[in-house]
Order: structure tokens, then sequence, then C-alpha cells
């Protein structure tokens, strides 16, 4: 038993079943036990639990780093990249190097207003989501100490904090784009979820079972992206695209044949090395993940 599964196991023998939604915030960000909290272990990476496409080098930075001038070109020098869940710093150290960038993490102040582009990369699937069985809200309940579900697994889960995420980064952009890469579903795309999409990463293990070693293993949720778009809607942007990442990479890399990302090759080992991180932002990593951007309305 983990130390945080202790903690909730005397939790909810205290005040009762938990929501799926608090049960899955104390296991990511907990103060001292979260797994995005706790400093005792590399989360990223071949040591850590899982990769993101900010891992692959610079590779992916440099990519972004051609949008992010295109849209410089339109808004005009007074330009930031405000990232939301910056990780380790992969991305933002390169991005800092032609523009002025912020990195906000989960639970951190925010900039009041920023020009430019607001980038999030595999954030919006660890947020904190409710369960459903149908209509009815699965519970978190524990039984002779060992967590389990109250009654009955879910079918399903809702983000009810997406929406007001995506509230705050409109409140926040005065002009410009966002830009949201995840792995997640659009209109009929859900059906496939049948199940629901909770999963757990560790070791570069996927796992259903979001119960075992609470604090110690990421917890996800694909992402809806109908939501984000509609509450981006209504909050006053505009949508400009949704691509596989692999689509919308290749889109900014036909400008220069991603002539970019090999600068500073010295050898053809590095040209091989920076080339099979492409292939895997294009046909790995960049089949499963979606990219939503949206903009101001001028």
């Amino acid at each position: 038993m983990t130390p945080l599964e202790t903690e909730i196991v005397a939790l909810i023998r205290r005040e009762g079943p938990i929501s799926f939604e608090r049960y899955m915030e104390l296991c990511l960000y907990h103060p001292e036990l979260g797994y995005y909290t706790s400093k005792t272990k590399e989360r990223f990476g071949r040591g850590g639990d899982f990769y993101t496409s900010a891992q692959l080098g610079t590779v992916f930075a440099r990519i972004m780093t051609q949008r992010f001038k295109a849209m410089r070109q339109e808004i005009g020098e007074d330009f930031t990249v405000l990232e939301i869940g910056p990780g380790r710093g992969d991305f933002g150290r390169e991005i800092a190097k032609e523009f002025r960038y912020i990195g906000v993490d989960y639970g951190d102040p925010w900039p009041d207003r920023v020009r430019g582009v607001v980038f999030a990369n595999e954030f919006f699937d660890a947020l904190p989501v409710r369960a459903f069985r149908g209509e009815k809200e699965c519970l978190v309940t524990e039984r002779n100490g060992t967590l389990s579900w109250l009654d009955g697994e879910p079918d399903r889960e809702f983000s009810p904090r997406a929406a007001g995420y995506m509230e705050r980064i409109t409140r926040t952009l005065e002009r410009g784009s966002v830009i949201l890469v995840d792995y997640g579903y659009r209109g009929r795309e859900r059906e496939r979820f049948e199940r629901g999409s909770l999963m757990t990463y560790k070791n570069h293990q996927a796992s259903e079972d979001v119960f075992a070693d609470p604090g110690e293993r990421d917890i996800t949720a694909h992402v809806d992206f109908d939501l984000l778009a509609d509450a981006g809607r209504a909050a006053g942007l505009e949508e400009v695209s949704y691509d596989p990442q692999s689509r919308y990479l290749m889109r900014i890399g036909e400008q220069d044949e991603f002539a970019c990302i090999y600068e500073g090759c010295a050898t053809d080992t590095d040209r091989v090395k920076t080339t099979l991180m492409l292939k895997n932002l294009l046909f790995g990593i960049g089949e499963t993940m979606r990219v939503l951007e949206m903009r101001t309305v001028d």
C-alpha cells in the first residue's frame, strides 16, 4: 500500500465514498504525495513512465517554432508563448531561444494578459474527471483497506474543469491563438470507448486498473475535443483546424521540408537520430495525437 493509498483509505473511512474526480486529483496533485507533485521519481522519457512529443529532443519544439513565427508575423513583435503544463521544460527551453516564454503548471498563478499563443501538450488528459455508468456517477470506496468502485465500473467520464480552463485561456489571451495537443476524440469517435478511456501508466506500461499504486502512476482520460471547441467558441474563440498531429506537423514542415530540425546536426549519426525522432512525431505519436487550433476573433 502506497502512502497516498493509506491516506485515501483513511479519508473514505472518515467521510464516506468520494468522487473519482477527487480521487484522481489526490493521485496526481496531492501537495506531497501526488504523481505530478512528488519529486521522488522521473516521470518522462526512457527512465520514466511515458514519452510525450516534447521529449523527442528539440525536434517538436523547432517545428512548432515555425508555426509560432508565422503567428508572430500576423500579431507583431509583442508576442508571448504561454505553455500550460510544461513538464520538465524540454519544450520551453527551446522555445525561449526565439520567443518570450512563460510556463505555468497545474495550480500555478497565470499572467494577467498575453498576446501570442497559449500552448498545451498533454495537459487536458491529466485534468481530474468525474466517472459515470450511464447517468449515475461512480464513486470510490474502500473494502478492507482496498480501493474499489462503489457500484460497478464506469463506462464514460466527463471533465468538468476542461471548459473552465478554456474560459481562463481566453480571458488571458488578449490576441492570438490557442494550440492544444492531446489524445482524444470528437463526434462519433467517442463510440470507440465503450468502457470509457481511463488509463494508468507506469514504466511505459498501460493499465486499466486506476486503483493500483495511487500517487505512483499517471492517470489519464481521453480528451473530448468537442467540449474544448464548444467552450472556446462560447468564450469568444473561433476554430482554425482540428487534425491528427501528423497532418498538422506536415503542413508546417512543408515550408522548408523540415530543414529547421537539422540545424546543428554535426554528424550523420546526429541526422539519423533526428530523422527517427521526426518519424515518431509523424507516424508514431503523430497518429494517435490530435491538434486543435483556435484563435481570437478580430
